[in-house]
């Protein structure tokens, strides 16, 4: 994989997440046992983040598109970020469904991986002022990507 594509990739992984901004008000009944919870407490979080950021680039393309071709006669699609609900809230119809289909299934994905959405809106972050985290996770996204990847 050449160093454009690294650093794609650790550009969306960067967009992804503001974008994604995984919600926590939504409404969540809490049905892990606490095995689960120990269990997902002992993922490491940058092989969390970066698989989630993974699983759920192709969804996150798939909803964009769909928006777009929804809002075709408008100029721009609207911005959506999940964790903000002024920014799915003035959304009508289709494109409001979609929105929240995406949100929903992003924010399962991000916990099947093991992290949370407040720690994955916290690496969002710091990867944008941690150059040290930036690299691990650029690091455990080209491993992952490998055909032997974890």
């Amino acid at each position: 994989m050449g160093q454009r594509t690294v650093k794609t990739w650790v550009g969306t992984a960067a967009i992804v997440a503001l974008a994604i901004g995984l919600g926590t008000g939504c409404t969540r009944r809490n049905t892990e046992t606490p095995t689960e919870v120990q269990n997902a407490e002992s993922v490491d979080p940058i092989t969390a983040y970066a698989r989630s950021v993974l699983d759920i680039e192709p969804i996150r393309q798939q909803a964009y598109e769909q928006i777009v071709a929804e809002t075709a006669e408008s100029s721009q699609p609207p911005a959506v970020v999940c964790s903000d609900r002024d920014t799915i809230l003035p959304l009508r119809g289709e494109v409001k469904k979609i929105a929240v289909e995406y949100c929903n299934q992003a924010k399962a994905i991000a916990e099947e991986n093991g992290i949370d959405a407040p720690q994955f809106n916290k690496l969002a972050q710091q990867l944008e002022s941690d150059p040290m985290l930036k690299e691990a996770i650029k690091a455990e996204l080209l491993e992952l990507q490998q055909p032997n990847g974890r």
